[in-house]
């Protein structure tokens, strides 16, 4: 990921829209998949956003997160006691086994070989334990997020389905979310292709400068914490996918 979007995001995870409505949402993923871990890999921990949810969640489980970058590392470090470790998700430093739930929310789209890194967070899964994962969804909604973030692709769900069964898990749900703002995220992605900016030497904005606080902000949080309650129902499309697995013991 781009160095500079760590500082942004540390500045705005407590207030900006889609980091309020993806709490909701990845709450209640983690509650329908109804694990109790004592180990938990947090993959990709960026400036530690998850790790707020997953030790509200689990208060008493141990937590280890990793990152690749130091600036991810050094944000998340501010404000979290948990081991933290700079290493690659796709070579993990772990032992077999070592961990009862392995989340990588918004990071295997950053790996240049998602095959064999979802292999290696089956590896460090122990027997009955739970992988779970979100990522970008639909090749057509690539935009400067994706650039910025140094993503390689965007997945549909049969894609991301197919690298999980592939890898020996057994898949427990595969649902697309940000369904309700899927219409207004995709027309500005989509216009933005077809009236690029003028000035292409200036530095490219990121979708989170589109809107930050204010009643617009509140009103986009809503809508999108709604989804937590239609994720049992599966909406056929979204801007974002998100995948849990178990381990066969």
């Amino acid at each position: 990921m781009d160095p500079r979007q760590y500082a942004e995001h540390h500045a705005i995870e407590a207030t900006h829209w889609w980091f309020r409505g993806r709490r909701a949402v990845l709450r209640r993923a983690i509650t329908d998949l109804a694990v109790r871990p004592n180990r938990v890999l947090d993959l990709g921990c960026g400036v530690g956003a998850n790790l707020d949810l997953l030790a509200e969640l689990f208060p008493d489980a141990r937590r280890t997160a990793i990152d690749i970058e130091d600036a991810a590392l050094r944000f998340c470090g501010l404000r979290h006691d948990d081991a933290l470790c700079r290493a690659d998700a796709a070579t993990l430093p772990f032992d077999e086994g070592s961990f009862d739930l392995v989340v990588a929310l918004d990071t295997l789209e950053h790996l240049p070989d998602d095959e064999s890194a979802v292999a290696e967070f089956r590896r460090v899964c122990a027997p009955g334990g739970a992988v779970l994962l979100t990522v970008p969804a639909f090749p057509v909604l690539w935009g400067n997020i994706d650039e910025l973030g140094h993503h390689y692709r965007r997945y549909r769900r049969a894609e991301l389905v197919a690298r999980i069964e592939s890898s020996g898990l057994e898949l427990a749900f595969a649902r697309y979310f940000n369904f309700l703002l899927f219409p207004p995220i995709a027309a500005i992605r989509l216009l933005g292709r077809l009236w690029p900016a003028r000035d292409r030497a200036a530095p490219k904005r990121s979708d989170f400068d589109v809107v930050r606080e204010g009643l617009l902000n509140d009103l986009l949080a809503r809508t999108f914490a709604l989804e937590a309650r239609l994720l049992h129902w599966g909406p056929p499309f979204g801007v974002s996918l998100v995948c849990a697995a178990r381990r066969p013991v």
